[in-house]
């Protein structure tokens, strides 16, 4: 299988230090899907590997129509931990340069990673703002470390006025599209040897850190080891006066209230809410917290 080799190193104190991550490329012969094909020129054509001819026509590169938008996407099967993405665009194997007539195609795209079919629903990596005919990579290299299935290329021209040197409409000319990550979910660091911390969401981890995207429930920190403290409250208490009892108590989390107070502040007999809801589970009593919602039950 392909592999990456990704290096980096830092100066520090006058002392070199390298660190060595090695990635896979997870794209690599998995099911593709594009927007529309022409005659054979298949989606899967974009992650077979094969890169010796970058013509359009030839075996090795995906082709579409030309429409006003454009969309090709790979399946990883899995949700994988990603490094980043790397795409081959088509060019007719003549210099990649802003006499390229395939170059002014492929400016404004965007590359996303997702865990459904929808692009929108996972993250945007990268969305072409500045490129030009003659600044465009061939290949370009997008940085994305996230986790996802699914990994798409889109573009379009849909608003006009368009910037100088865009086609008038586009088209998935892509050659090959590599995904760098690791083949194992809930893996990172050298050679992905490593798993991700145990409490974190989805088992996905950065894959380079091993900081954790999200936790699960209850619990915080980078890795997810902190678990969250649970609020002790003491005895239940009851607020009263001479001739009637006053209780106010939060819906929420059932705080009983001392008489004359709401949220962080004094509150006056009109300013006493309609009775209503009156819960009988108060386990403590305190001025409530401000904007917690309140009821008041008046009792003969």
């Amino acid at each position: 299988m392909t592999r990456c080799t990704v290096l980096f190193s830092c100066l520090l104190v006058e002392v070199m230090c390298l660190i060595v991550f090695s990635f896979e490329n997870v794209a690599l012969n998995k099911s593709a899907w594009q927007q529309d094909t022409v005659f054979n020129y298949a989606a899967k054509r974009g992650v077979d590997g094969r890169k010796s001819s970058l013509s359009r026509f030839g075996d090795e590169c995906v082709t579409s129509e030309y429409n006003a938008t454009s969309e090709w996407r790979v399946d990883l099967e899995h949700v994988l931990s990603i490094h980043h993405i790397s795409i081959l665009f088509a060019t007719d194997d003549k210099d990649w340069n802003k006499d390229n007539e395939l170059t002014k195609y492929f400016l404004g795209f965007s590359a996303y990673i997702s865990n459904t079919t929808e692009r929108e629903d996972g993250i945007l990596c990268f969305r072409d703002t500045t490129y030009t005919r003659a600044t465009i990579p061939n290949p370009i290299n997008i940085p994305c470390p996230h986790y996802g299935r699914f990994v798409t290329y889109y573009n379009n021209r849909t608003h006009i006025p368009y910037p100088e040197g865009y086609s008038d409409t586009t088209a998935s000319f892509l050659c090959e599209v590599e995904v760098y990550g690791c083949s194992d979910q809930g893996k990172f660091g050298e050679n992905c040897s490593m798993p991700c911390p145990p409490k974190c969401l989805k088992n996905s981890c950065d894959i380079t850190k091993g900081t954790c995207f999200e936790c699960i429930v209850g619990y915080l920190g980078p890795t997810c080891e902190i678990k969250e403290k649970k609020p002790q409250y003491p005895l239940p208490f009851l607020c009263g006066a001479v001739g009637f009892l006053v209780i106010v108590v939060s819906i929420t989390s059932y705080r009983c209230c001392i008489k004359g107070t709401r949220g962080n502040a004094q509150f006056s007999p009109e300013d006493e809410i309609i009775p209503q809801n009156l819960s009988t589970q108060c386990t403590t009593t305190d001025v409530c917290s401000h904007g917690v919602p309140l009821v008041t039950k008046m009792m003969n």
